[in-house]
């Protein structure tokens, strides 16, 4: 079984979006997939996961529900914040992936924010990633300032020895001025030393909108995930 760790920049980054359209593209190419999301904060009525199978226009059991998605919280806040009538346990992340890999080959990870993020007092989002070495994709919202939030993102990752597999820019918006717009994913990748893997265009409507252009950066980008060398990974208990 092999984990991605799907992260952003921000909390605005377009992280469920690319998971769900990279969660298609996995499946176009016949590649056993499932996405996963630790824990929701808010929006649960239509949740990422929600989002991710609307993508992909695929319907997967409702009996899945909670092994993609362990941890939903009401309140639209911080894990740490969210979480204070159960705190979220590693022991039980670990038992929903390691059922769904019975079923899966790959599992296509969500997460939270960014990789600070507090899922309690105790533990970030990067701590786990950090002691699980889980091969990682940093989403970065296309717009003025993101080469900051990028190059400190891929810095932390690398400091902690998880393997960064790239960074996909998303542009988000049709306000970004063009010159940072064309520069961004350059700078970043020549100062981080991490490859682009590809730019995904704007997109008006979500899940239903054809697109020559954006069918070929999603084959481009699978195709680069799953050959590259860090991709793979055992983990069954």
């Amino acid at each position: 079984m092999t984990r991605l760790f799907i992260t952003g920049t921000d909390t605005d980054s377009g992280k469920t979006i690319v998971t769900g359209y990279l969660y298609k593209e996995f499946l176009k190419q016949n590649q056993s997939c499932i996405t996963h999301k630790w824990c929701q904060c808010g929006n649960l009525d239509q949740s990422d996961i929600d989002t991710h199978d609307l993508i992909a226009n695929i319907k997967n059991e409702n009996v899945l529900k909670n092994l993609r998605l362990p941890y939903q919280f009401k309140n639209p806040v911080s894990p740490h914040l969210a979480n204070t009538d159960k705190e979220i346990s590693r022991s039980k992340l670990t038992e929903a992936y390691e059922t769904l890999s019975r079923d899966y080959d790959n599992i296509l990870i969500e997460g939270a924010g960014g990789l600070m993020v507090p899922l309690s007092r105790s533990l970030t989002i990067l701590d786990i990633l950090s002691s699980e070495k889980i091969p990682t994709v940093l989403v970065v919202n296309n717009i003025v300032g993101c080469i900051n939030h990028s190059l400190l993102s891929l810095k932390a990752l690398k400091s902690e020895g998880v393997p960064v597999l790239g960074f996909i820019m998303n542009n988000t918006s049709t306000q970004t001025h063009p010159l940072a717009q064309k520069d961004n994913a350059q700078t970043i990748s020549e100062l981080s030393k991490t490859p682009c893997l590809g730019e995904i265009p704007y997109i008006t409507e979500i899940g239903s909108e054809k697109s020559p252009e954006l069918d070929l950066v999603l084959n481009t980008i699978v195709d680069s995930i799953i050959n590259h060398k860090d991709f793979h990974e055992l983990v069954h208990s």
